[in-house]
């Protein structure tokens, strides 16, 4: 049995700053360069990271990773605040899951210059969550992983 720890929900004792929220809704309408200035300015703040992970980006990322121009950005961000979420024990990895990435994470997984972050994004959402981990299993990637770790690049 794995343990678990309690993960508190995305709820920050204060809100993000105007400026990164002001990104975090152009990142809701799809804007590339939002989600690059966002990576950007977030990188090595995981309190702050996972009080923008509260301003609805799971779903608009996830429908990023289903376009070639969009998901390497998508992917970077998403794995930068699923990360935040694991060391501060926030449960980002269940938003994300409700806005739709891990069927598109799982595709990812067949690609080779993004399966070692999907894979990685992947096991943020499942971290010390035995339901996120009951969620991704009912998506069937576990096979594409073993397929990854048993034989580099010939996931198919």
């Amino acid at each position: 049995k794995i343990q678990q720890k309690a993960k508190t929900p995305i709820t920050p004792a204060a809100p993000a700053p105007q400026s990164l929220r002001e990104l975090a809704r152009r990142v809701q309408a799809g804007e590339l360069e939002a989600v690059r200035q966002l990576d950007e300015k977030l990188r090595g703040d995981d309190e702050l990271c996972v009080q923008i992970a509260s301003e609805g980006l799971a779903t608009p990322l996830s429908k990023m990773l289903g376009d070639s121009k969009h998901q390497e950005a998508a992917l970077k961000l998403m794995l930068l605040l699923t990360d935040a979420g694991v060391s501060q024990s926030a449960d980002v990895g269940t938003e994300m899951i409700a806005g739709g990435a891990v069927p598109k994470l799982t595709q990812l997984l067949s690609s080779d210059s993004m399966q070692e972050m999907a894979a990685a994004v992947l096991g943020n959402l499942c971290h010390e969550s035995p339901e996120n981990q009951d969620k991704v299993a009912d998506n069937q990637m576990f096979q594409k992983l073993v397929e990854m770790l048993s034989f580099p690049g010939a996931v198919a």
